[in-house]
């Protein structure tokens, strides 16, 4: 119990000795800092003509700065927004539904748009492959033929952009061979999958994939 003791005191004894040694630095430090932030609030108006003389500079600066510490950053990001969004819940609810009132026909519109292009349609795909449980495959398993792509049975390995890929070029049944018809809802182009454990087997049309396949 003194031996512990004994090193508390030792320790404050340092604590003390340094605090003396540097506190005319730490204040000469502090004073510094607040002489910059009254000196940059009086030159506001220098420092934005500061950075319109010096634009490229500014923004090659930046970009080295954030290349450099690309991960740290998307790291300290994720965790800032996630924290603040843990601590702020209702205060995030409240502002959504205040804005989605105030901007409805806003949203809708931008929705539609989004829904027509190729990211939306992609995305849309994707959400409901997912919802009908259907897992992506090892690429490896992809075989090309000299006909048409044929997909081996998959195994998960998350890349449901490379199934998109495969899913938006492959043109012909992997069964009947006929050619996929976006217009004639029996000739739609499916994705075949085992029901058991959700993995892709291969690319055709829907009457193979309710009648043919089991």
């Amino acid at each position: 119990m003194s031996d512990k003791k004994t090193k508390k005191e030792r320790k404050a004894e340092a604590n003390r000795k340094y605090y003396l040694a540097n506190r005319e630095k730490k204040t000469k430090k502090r004073n510094r800092t607040e002489y910059m932030r009254k000196w940059r609030l009086a030159n506001s108006d220098y420092q934005k003509e500061w950075r319109l003389a010096n634009s490229d500079y500014h923004k090659e600066y930046n970009r080295k700065r954030y290349l450099a510490n690309k991960d740290r950053l998307a790291e300290y990001n994720r965790e800032t927004s996630k924290t603040w969004y843990l601590n702020n819940k209702d205060k995030k609810f409240k502002y959504n539904k205040i804005y989605n009132l105030k901007n409805k026909d806003k949203i809708h519109e931008y929705r539609k748009v989004y829904q027509q292009s190729e990211v939306g349609k992609k995305s849309s795909r994707i959400s409901r492959w997912k919802k009908y449980g259907i897992k992506d495959f090892n690429i490896i398993k992809y075989i090309l033929s000299e006909k048409f792509p044929s997909l081996g049975t998959g195994f998960y390995n998350d890349n449901f952009n490379t199934i998109h890929r495969i899913f938006t070029i492959q043109k012909i049944c992997s069964v009947c061979y006929k050619t996929f018809d976006t217009e004639n809802q029996i000739d739609w182009k499916c994705i075949d999958h085992e029901h058991q454990n959700g993995y892709m087997r291969r690319i055709c049309c829907n009457v193979c994939n309710l009648t043919v396949i089991k």
